[in-house]
């Protein structure tokens, strides 16, 4: 059996329970004699204790772990003593008792976190390279340790957004400009996309070796690759980041300063803390992970003078 539950799925009513989790690996932190590591497949995040105590064999099994190995564990769900109520699985963990390697992967020259509890206050945009010959001497090139050039960059096809899109144009632009001094509409080959699924079919075939999306996109679309969109490999084998960008801030719960509703300094209290609170429940998460997020928190104004920037900057591109 491949698995019994997901990842995002056991609660603390499952305490106890014999449960067997395929995924990931998100990362990994090791505490004195006690590994953990947090197994991510599209629907969640669940947090993986292994004891040294208990089985010592077992735990450096794990410690060689890396980044995006694909795992699979058969354990015991447990009440953590640490919640983490930031994310639907983290009043439990699992006491694993085997560990299954399903495929090993390359670490990966960033380190993306996708579907994080970080998640509610920014995400990342990537530049994903594809199965394509070049598509994979890009990341070879990455993996090696070695620098991309433009030429290498600007010899590639890329699926991108309209130059309106944050993640799908916006960030990749500015990431480009800063190392090179160049942005997407530089490249001599940038095909437009109406969305991220046809990016990944271009990716998938071959149209395309190189995209750029929000950085949490494989985690979304994994199971698809090969039936979905053509991948001849599991999606984490034929796929590679090369290129990650800085922070891009989520959409705000903004109010008008015109409204003498909001101009209620208390109503304006009430208002935050009841989005906030819809959102830690089982029920608001559901609705919120539509937009790939994990809750809300109080913002500032100055959150987003980074975007004003990027849009200062993307104007003086023109």
């Amino acid at each position: 059996m491949f698995r019994t539950h997901t990842c995002g799925e056991l609660r603390i009513s499952d305490v106890n329970s014999q449960v067997t989790l395929s995924g990931w690996v998100q990362r990994s932190r090791k505490m004195g004699g006690m590994t953990f590591i947090d197994l991510r497949d599209r629907y969640g995040i669940t947090q993986l204790v292994f004891n040294e105590e208990v089985n010592a064999e077992l735990c450096e099994q794990a410690n060689k772990l890396g980044r995006e190995f694909v795992i699979q564990v058969i354990g015991t769900v447990n009440e953590r003593f640490s919640k983490n109520s930031n994310i639907p699985t983290g009043d439990i963990e699992i006491i694993v008792s085997e560990l299954n390697v399903l495929n090993v992967a390359t670490t990966p020259p960033f380190t993306i976190e996708e579907n994080t509890d970080e998640m509610s206050t920014y995400y990342r945009s990537v530049i994903l390279a594809g199965p394509s010959e070049k598509g994979q001497a890009l990341l070879e090139k990455v993996n090696n340790g070695e620098e991309l050039t433009w030429d290498d960059l600007n010899d590639a096809t890329w699926a991108v957004m309209g130059p309106t899109s944050a993640s799908g144009y916006i960030y990749p632009s500015l990431w480009l400009n800063e190392r090179y001094g160049k942005g997407i509409s530089d490249l001599a080959n940038a095909v437009e996309s109406d969305s991220y699924t046809t990016s990944l079919a271009r990716l998938a075939s071959g149209q395309a070796d190189v995209m750029v999306s929000y950085g949490h996109i494989r985690t979304k679309y994994a199971p698809e690759w090969k039936e979905t969109f053509g991948g001849t490999d599991d999606m984490v084998n034929q796929t590679g980041v090369i290129g990650v960008t800085d922070k891009i801030y989520n959409d705000m719960i903004a109010y008008s300063k015109t409204s003498e509703v909001m101009a209620d300094e208390d109503f304006r209290q009430a208002l935050g803390d009841s989005f906030i609170e819809i959102a830690n429940t089982d029920e608001g998460k559901d609705i919120i992970s539509v937009f790939s997020q994990v809750g809300y928190e109080w913002g500032d104004d100055s959150n987003y003078d980074g975007e004003r920037d990027a849009q200062e900057l993307l104007k003086s591109m023109e």
